[in-house]
């Protein structure tokens, strides 16, 4: 019986980012602690909605958005930890 060995790609292993991208994210998030710096939010939402491949729209920076901001520095914290390896 012929052995049939399969020929898949890995997966990368930033996932969806290259690692230079990758090592900008992470040294982004470490400077982000209780509050997000102005500078660092159009960062923040692309590289967000890049990730999770959607369209949308970046947020105010009022106090209501405040849990929209925290949702995607949540995400993009649990990306860096499930794809640093």
């Amino acid at each position: 019986m012929e052995q049939v060995t399969a020929t898949t790609i890995p997966p990368t292993m930033y996932g969806i980012l290259t690692e230079s991208e990758f090592i900008e994210l992470k040294n982004t998030l470490n400077e982000i602690t209780t509050n997000l710096p102005n500078h660092l939010t159009d960062y923040v939402w692309n590289t967000y909605t890049k990730i999770k491949a959607t369209r949308e729209p970046k947020p105010c920076m009022c106090k209501s958005s405040g849990g929209l901001w925290a949702g995607a520095v949540d995400f993009l914290r649990n990306y860096v930890v499930e794809n640093d390896k």
